[in-house]
């Protein structure tokens, strides 16, 4: 499959809302990712690099799993089995469109429950020398 394809759309959402959340410091957030090869492809680098993006460096190559987006692919899976049933797949392109159709129709405050919660839950990691621990 085509990187720019998948991801840009993606990427662009992102960058939309970290500079409109934090217009005023930009520099002081900082991008958590997991080491799955695709987060950490030639592609995804330099596209982070480009825009001087904050990573975060030192994530454990095993450790616990925090990353709140997880929790959105999974949201939109079951999103996107309801909205099926009803439209049905046609093609690619059409697949493509339902994806994009169900990412918007979650509410931001979905998206602050995960957030939310960030804090706490690396103070207890951090707590448990970046080992498991239960949120």
């Amino acid at each position: 499959m085509n990187f720019g394809y998948n991801i840009n759309p993606i990427l662009s959402f992102i960058e939309a809302q970290l500079c409109e959340d934090n217009d005023e410091n930009p520099n002081e957030l900082i991008f958590m990712q997991d080491l799955t090869s695709v987060h950490t492809s030639k592609q995804t680098k330099k596209w982070l690099q480009e825009r001087n993006v904050n990573v975060m460096q030192d994530w454990p190559h095993k450790g616990p799993d925090m990353n709140p987006v997880k929790n959105v692919w999974a949201e939109m899976i079951r999103r996107l089995e309801i909205h099926r049933r009803h439209t049905g797949v046609r093609n690619r392109d059409q697949l493509w469109e339902d994806i994009l159709h169900v990412f918007h129709e979650i509410i931001d405050e979905y998206f602050g429950n995960l957030i939310r919660p960030m804090p706490r839950r690396l103070r207890t990691v951090s707590s448990k020398h970046g080992g498991w621990a239960k949120y």
